[in-house]
């Protein structure tokens, strides 16, 4: 039982003592009236005794139900509540470890959310300026992991995450290979795409270790 179920049953005991016990019988006597050449008036009778108080039954009958109430409500303990599930194939929270566990969530999260978008708009830029689309710079899974890894060296100025993050990095490669294949050939729109959405999927996963 809980303490509130505790200190509520203590309270009833308290009240239903205090409206049983018998009140003292008392007696108040009025002085004879005079000088009066009547006889003395007879002393008035004192107030009639209360009765013995309030039926311990009833007050019992009447906190009982409200005691029920509160015992059921304060001796259950809150619900907790469900934890999300995972994103899409791929949980990294609780990988991110040690003090750096913060930045690098926040690193991976930017990183795959930039490789993604440079996977899709690869092919589709003009770099030259001269008014027309550039050919496809990324032509095979090689070069897209190669891209990857540079955003990585720039952003982090060569710190290498998986080192720091091994659990991350395990988890990352066991998703890729089974999403995109090991295959480092030659790529086709579809396959571009497939790579694409994984790095979305990662993204999606390092923010939902960060909490969000």
């Amino acid at each position: 039982m809980s303490n509130g179920s505790l200190l509520f049953a203590a309270a009833a005991a308290a009240v239903v003592w205090w409206f049983s016990r018998q009140p003292t019988a008392t007696s108040i006597l009025l002085p004879p009236l005079s000088p009066l050449p009547a006889p003395l008036l007879p002393m008035l009778p004192g107030p009639a005794l209360a009765p013995g108080g309030v039926s311990p039954l009833l007050v019992g009958a009447i906190l009982l139900p409200w005691g029920l109430i509160a015992w059921s409500h304060l001796s259950k303990p809150a619900p907790s509540p469900e934890p999300a599930p995972a994103v899409e194939g791929i949980d990294l929270r609780g990988k991110f470890v040690g003090e750096h566990a913060a930045e690098d969530a926040t690193t991976v999260a930017v990183l795959t959310l930039q490789t993604a978008d440079a996977v899709r708009d690869d092919g589709q830029i003009d770099f030259d300026g001269d008014g027309r689309v550039d050919e496809p710079r990324l032509l095979t899974g090689r070069q897209v992991w190669e891209l990857r890894n540079l955003m990585r060296a720039y952003h982090t100025g060569g710190v290498l995450l998986g080192e720091r993050q091994p659990m991350v990095r395990d988890a990352i490669k066991a998703y890729l290979d089974e999403r995109c294949g090991k295959s480092s050939g030659p790529l086709t729109p579809e396959t571009k795409a497939v790579w694409e959405d994984a790095f979305r999927v990662i993204n999606r996963a390092a923010i939902q270790a960060m909490g969000g």
